[in-house]
């Protein structure tokens, strides 16, 4: 049994989010060797090894996340992401009903399930997906405004706008006002007309008229 488990893998999360895999992989060899029955163990080396690339070893690793501990939602979602890049999308998708089966409100399994609908051609069950995550997580702003991201890296416009502007009344991320004001950008070089763009950013400005930087950045959207 491996002490301060925890704490462990919090620290060895914070090094693979500063991309030291290298390094989260020469520590969690040690672990396993000590403790090859540890799932969380398992999920960190799937993460480093997912993050230098080597995504069979890293679906391998969460596989047997998995099999240890067949509740982890988080190896599940992870495993679904890591099948989704080696384009096995129909197990990606298997996988992220899997996991939502177990916890409805996991976005991450939303979004992943997404991005494999995506590619098989289904863009309207991926928007049926995408919503649900902002449904079963409507009091989280900051999962809306990474959905709302997703749903615009697929071009679905009105569903981003909507979704955005949703985690605005949440007041949350602190830089949603900025993300609105890239996405309406970014919606100008995408195509979007011009005319809807603005009656869009109007209504923005207007409802968070006494948001200090709402005006500003709406300025130039508008002389475009």
């Amino acid at each position: 049994m491996i002490e301060n488990l925890e704490e462990l893998i919090d620290r060895l999360d914070n090094l693979n989010a500063m991309e030291r895999h290298q390094e989260v992989l020469a520590e969690v060899n040690t672990l396993l060797a000590e403790d090859s029955d540890e799932a969380a163990i398992w999920v960190v080396k799937g993460n480093a090894e997912y993050g230098l690339g080597n995504f069979i070893q890293a679906a391998d690793d969460f596989a047997r996340a998995i099999g240890l501990n067949p509740d982890d939602v988080g190896a599940r979602s992870n495993y679904a992401l890591v099948l989704y890049t080696l384009e096995r999308y129909v197990d990606g998708l298997n996988a992220c009903d899997s996991a939502l089966y177990i916890d409805d409100e996991c976005a991450p399994a939303y979004m992943n399930a997404a991005h494999c609908l995506e590619a098989l051609g289904h863009g309207d069950l991926a928007l049926e997906y995408l919503q649900k995550a902002i449904d079963k997580n409507e009091h989280d702003g900051d999962i809306i405004a990474r959905v709302a991201d997703t749903m615009s890296d697929y071009g679905y416009y009105e569903p981003a706008k909507n979704a955005l502007m949703q985690a605005a009344r949440l007041n949350m991320p602190a830089d949603i006002h900025e993300r609105i004001a890239a996405f309406f950008a970014d919606a100008r070089a995408r195509g979007i007309e011009r005319t809807r763009i603005h009656t869009d950013v109007n209504q923005w400005r207007s409802e968070f008229e006494q948001h200090p930087d709402v005006f500003n950045l709406a300025a130039p959207l508008l002389n475009d």
